[in-house]
């Protein structure tokens, strides 16, 4: 009895296991099988890799889209657009003019001298002289803001353009004949001035008639 247990409970292990192994996924060894683990990158187109497994390439999913709506081989549509056309090109076919006569119309417009003789008071450039700029008169209006204006000053005064004298001094030239400050003050200036009016009007002259003597008198009051 013990032994018809066993074998029951074996086979009923058995049969669960295998109703387990069957709803796993088999081992993945074929193109997924570099997918497993890993993501691919975003945004890529999916190819497969010299071993045919599936890998990103580099062109995006974006530009694959550019190639949505195409109804034939791209490359055969581009063979049959026209050819990209030089300036002159695209002139003539445009204006229908001789299209063996386009090499000359390229060399005439690659032209720099002026084959037309264009005049400079035709393109509105007429009061326009050639003058380097170093070699240009300047307008009336400036020069006659410059002649009103102080010459530089390089003389006497020069020691006093930008700055101010000492108050109440004597004004003597210095060593370099510049205008300068002395230490004579204006009130010493003036109470030598006085005296020396005083004594002129305290001192009187006269001569020794018997000996000719110049006689010098000085009053003081």
């Amino acid at each position: 009895m013990s032994k018809y247990l066993d074998q029951i409970g074996l086979s009923y292990f058995w049969g669960k296991l295998k109703t387990i192994l069957d709803g796993k996924q088999p081992t993945i060894t074929g193109a997924a099988s570099t997918i497993t683990t890993s993501d691919l990158s975003p945004g890529k187109s999916v190819v497969s890799n010299s071993s045919g497994k599936l890998e990103t390439s580099d062109t995006t999913s974006l530009e694959i889209s550019y190639l949505h709506g195409t109804t034939s081989s791209v490359q055969t549509q581009l063979d049959g657009k026209q050819p990209t056309l030089s300036l002159s090109q695209t002139q003539a076919v445009n204006s229908g003019i001789d299209s063996t006569k386009v090499g000359s119309y390229d060399t005439h417009i690659s032209n720099t001298s002026n084959p037309h003789s264009v005049t400079k008071s035709q393109v509105g450039l007429g009061n326009v002289d050639n003058t380097a700029d170093i070699d240009k008169p300047i307008s009336t209006a400036v020069q006659e803001a410059l002649n009103v204006k102080q010459a530089t000053i390089v003389g006497g005064a020069s020691s006093i353009t930008s700055t101010n004298l000492t108050v109440s001094k004597v004004l003597v030239s210095d060593s370099q004949g510049k205008v300068a400050t002395s230490s004579v003050g204006s009130t010493d200036l003036s109470n030598m001035l006085s005296y020396i009016q005083n004594l002129e009007n305290n001192i009187s002259f006269s001569i020794n008639d018997s000996t000719g003597e110049l006689i010098v008198t000085y009053t003081d009051f």
